[in-house]
This record gives C-alpha cells, structure tokens and sequence, in this order.
C-alpha cells in the first residue's frame, strides 16, 4: 500500500529524491517560492495524509495533529516541550 507524505515547506532537491526513491504519493503544499501553507490549507492536507516529516524549526500546531484521527497519539504516552500532557481530555 503506497504512503501519502505530505511536505508542506519547501525540500532540497536531494529529499524529493529520497521521497521518489520510496515510492510514496507525495504532496508538496507550498508556494512557488516556498511559503508555507495557511493553517486552513494544512490542516484538509493532513485530513488526507498518512506521513507529515516534521521539520525542526517549525512546529507542528495541535489543531494540526488532531485533525487526523489516525494519528493521534496516546495521550498517555504523548510528551513534547510543544504540546506537554495537552491532549488528556
């Protein structure tokens, strides 16, 4: 079953290789210029995604994380300086 990745900023030419090499369906969601997307945009785009590559220096928002369903964490287990212990309901 192929993968959908997801990459939403902007990629050297040596990871979109990598990312061909694997045989994934890759969506790159950025501007021409490589601006990132809105958080609306984002947000649909991971709906249908199954791999989002974090990228050290930005983070990922909650409302991000939590719009797809099957990748929520336990939250039991789940800590991040970004989102401590946030997702017990």
């Amino acid at each position: 079953m192929k993968r959908k990745i997801l990459v939403p900023w902007a990629m050297l030419e040596r990871g979109k290789e990598v990312l061909k090499k694997s045989k994934s369906e890759v969506c790159y969601l950025h501007g021409p210029k490589g601006e990132l997307p809105t958080l609306k945009e984002l947000i649909q785009a991971v709906r249908q995604a199954d791999v989002l590559p974090p990228r050290g220096t930005q983070p990922v928002p909650q409302e991000v994380i939590l719009s797809n369903p099957k990748h929520i964490v336990n939250p039991e287990v789940f800590e991040s300086p970004v989102y401590p212990r946030k997702l017990r309901s």
